[in-house]
């Protein structure tokens, strides 16, 4: 991939970035918003039964079997449900401060361990709610449940799906890697194109003298080839300038000869700076 095409990639991972980050930010309100409503419908249950429990209290002809069996309702499922419906919302601001942490980091090598942590949370709220599933008491609470577990899905996915923000990022994090690799390489050639034209000046005026002394035609010609492309100093004009200047010259002296080998040389290198740029 070329210095343009990378360059291209990583801007449009990081507009999808965004995109989807806003998107799980949305997903997760509307999720502690349902969260919020759940903890409402499971304390409202849980002050009911409580009512529930102090009137068999005070009731003279109040039966043991049902106090204990309102009491067991009371610990055994009013109360998970409260306290289960805090836990989830603490594992949901847990797994949004995981993603800020994979997104900001910049270490490739680090981004498993992290990865590793959230999906590790994630099931944490799995658990939990197949826990508190079991200990549903109405159809309202029920309901409320099932939207819980289809926004986690849907926030969750935004994340650890094939595209989610996790593969781009690690995908924006190559990019940023080649894209570093690929400028230190384009240093590296600009100084050998500097090298490059300087060689050229010099088998400029090297055919200049040849052409002076041996009235060549060919030489000549490729004098004329050279001084265009120093002229006008195009990348592609030095490829295919330097290419015909070879066939030129390569059919004479064991000089000329030698010259076309070292141009052969130059067009490889221009050929392999060129290349950074492709598409």
């Amino acid at each position: 991939m070329g210095i343009y095409a990378a360059k291209e990639q990583y801007l449009t991972n990081d507009t999808t970035a965004r995109n989807d980050l806003e998107k799980f930010e949305a997903i997760r309100k509307n999720l502690n918003e349902i969260l919020g409503l759940f903890s409402q419908q499971a304390e409202a249950a849980m002050n009911e039964k409580e009512e529930k429990t102090k009137v068999l209290l005070m009731a003279s002809d109040a039966k043991i079997e049902s106090l204990n069996g309102t009491l067991e309702e009371l610990f055994n499922q009013n109360y998970p449900l409260v306290v289960g419906s805090a836990a989830l919302a603490d594992f949901t601001m847990h797994l949004q401060d995981i993603l800020h942490s994979y997104l900001l980091e910049s270490e490739p090598d680090n981004l498993e361990g992290i990865g590793k942590t959230f999906e590790k949370t994630a099931r944490k709220f799995e658990n939990k709610q197949r826990v508190l599933k079991g200990r549903l008491i109405n159809d309202d609470i029920k309901t409320t449940f099932d939207a819980i577990a289809g926004k986690f899905q849907e926030m969750t996915d935004t994340v650890l799906a094939e595209k989610g923000m996790f593969h781009i990022h690690q995908d924006s994090l190559r990019l940023k890697g080649d894209l570093n690799r690929l400028k230190s390489d384009l240093e590296s050639k600009n100084i050998e194109l500097l090298e490059i034209n300087r060689r050229i000046k010099d088998f400029a005026r090297n055919l200049n003298e040849q052409s002076q002394a041996q009235s060549n035609p060919n030489v000549a010609n490729a004098q004329i080839i050279l001084q265009v492309i120093i002229l006008t100093g195009g990348v592609v004009s030095l490829i295919a300038g330097v290419d015909q200047a070879i066939r030129l010259t390569a059919t004479h002296s064991s000089q000329s000869q030698k010259l076309g080998e070292e141009l052969a040389k130059i067009a490889q290198t221009l050929v392999e700076l060129v290349s950074h740029f492709q598409i």
